[in-house]
């Protein structure tokens, strides 16, 4: 009599992700952005599980959406689980001394986003603007997709896993602001791993 031969193959998701994976997104907005007290920002957290290892190619970007009517008024921190701290948009670097900066407008119902593949710097957010033109609309030329002012890439080899915060201070008065949304945007790809495999 022939032995049978039984294959098992076994295909199973790692216990926790080896990637950020998902997009996790902040679900307490709207929040008022205090205005003209740039050291005392509005600042929000979401959770990101599992126990992933940042790089360059599984944190794709930052989505965020903000009503304003100033966008030179803007500082935007992201801090990461293991405290580090980058500027999206450091309005210091970006605005000459003495000059208020851009004040063409945001919008809520334009998601725009920071990555450190895009094609426009965040310096150059709302530069083909006028005054009551809205960031992100057909009218302004830069688009939607701005590189940091300091790069993503910060964050590689930091966990990925815990609590990011991102922080909107308004360093100029008389415009207010909200903030809608923000969202962290991963790879969306979860890896299989070959766990057994035999033959009686």
């Amino acid at each position: 009599m022939k032995m049978k031969k039984i294959l098992i193959l076994t295909i199973a998701l790692f216990a926790t992700p080896v990637i950020i994976a998902q997009t996790v997104t902040y679900t307490g907005a709207p929040d008022a952005i205090q205005d003209n007290d740039v050291s005392n920002p509005l600042c929000t957290s979401v959770m990101m599980p599992g126990s992933a290892t940042v790089s360059g190619t599984n944190f794709v970007r930052v989505e965020f959406s903000v009503t304003h009517p100033w966008v030179g008024d803007l500082d935007i921190t992201l801090q990461s689980p293991d405290a580090t701290q980058i500027f999206l948009r450091d309005r210091a670097t970006i605005i000459p001394v003495g000059f208020v900066g851009d004040s063409s407008n945001l919008d809520e119902g334009t998601t725009l986003s920071f990555s450190d593949t895009a094609g426009s710097a965040v310096a150059d957010m709302g530069v083909s603007c006028d005054t009551d033109d809205v960031i992100g609309t057909a009218i302004c030329t830069e688009g939607t997709d701005f590189v940091p002012s300091q790069p993503l890439s910060t964050f590689n080899g930091e966990n990925a896993g815990g609590v990011w915060t991102l922080c909107i201070g308004d360093g100029g008065s008389g415009d207010m602001g909200i903030l809608a949304s923000w969202s962290m945007v991963g790879d969306g790809t979860l890896p299989v791993e070959l766990q057994s495999f035999s033959i009686d």
